[in-house]
């Protein structure tokens, strides 16, 4: 019920390629494990283009994340918050302030624990979470429920599709700043106001070197099935 067109050119097989050469340079310990975090990030995160219901892609992306962003560690307590923080912190941009993050994860992660621990949601609280959602437009959430639900899906989508990129810059060798293997003290590095802009300016350096700094932002408003097409 939303979508995206993008029109594609001839350079974009040397984006690809760079980006592609980024996951296989990824140093992920799988020797003697059944499953990666990040592998089942990107997993979940193919996942949800498929035909599966939009409930069915919020928790796999809501997974995805989780994943992505505290994947490996023991600590469990305060899950969500840290999430929160994290994503604010790491993909913060002009068009997308940090307490829009804050607030969209909160709420979209809020939804995944519902449905997979099986609580009841009555449509009305299912509106009113969705349309507090920063990308979700106000006419959709009143009038065009499953649009609205489709808005919700593409900005958590959009989100673990820049967590994975955010994660991949900043393990990448030379001088990683938070490696897949070994412990980092991330929330305490991402307090401080100095270090959290050093890391966030790494990983979008690290995509203008691969020739893709645009992917380290929001794509362009998603618009309804039913839209006129952009010329």
């Amino acid at each position: 019920l939303v979508r995206r067109t993008v029109r594609m050119t001839r350079d974009e097989g040397t984006a690809f390629a760079a980006l592609g050469d980024l996951i296989d340079a990824a140093d992920v310990k799988r020797e003697g494990m059944v499953a990666t975090s990040f592998d089942v990030a990107l997993s979940k995160f193919h996942r949800s283009h498929s035909n599966d219901s939009a409930y069915e892609h919020l928790v796999d992306l809501a997974t995805a994340l989780e994943a992505t962003l505290t994947g490996g560690e023991k600590e469990t307590e305060g899950l969500t918050l840290r999430l929160r923080t994290r994503a604010a912190a790491l993909l913060a941009t002009d068009d997308d302030p940090a307490t829009a993050l804050f607030d969209d994860v909160g709420q979209l992660y809020g939804l995944r624990s519902q449905l997979v621990h099986g609580g009841q949601i009555k449509q009305k609280e299912l509106r009113k979470s969705i349309g507090r959602i920063s990308t979700v437009p106000s006419e959709a959430t009143e009038h065009r429920f499953g649009v609205a639900l489709g808005h919700a899906v593409d900005r958590m989508r959009d989100l673990v599709r820049r967590s994975i990129l955010a994660r991949l810059c900043l393990a990448a060798e030379p001088d990683a700043l938070w490696p897949f293997n070994g412990d980092t003290a991330v929330d305490a590095i991402l307090a401080d106001d100095a270090q959290r802009r050093a890391w966030r300016a790494r990983w979008h350096e690290r995509l203008a070197a691969l020739g893709v700094e645009y992917a380290g932002g929001p794509p362009r408003s998603a618009v309804d099935f039913l839209s006129q097409e952009d010329r």
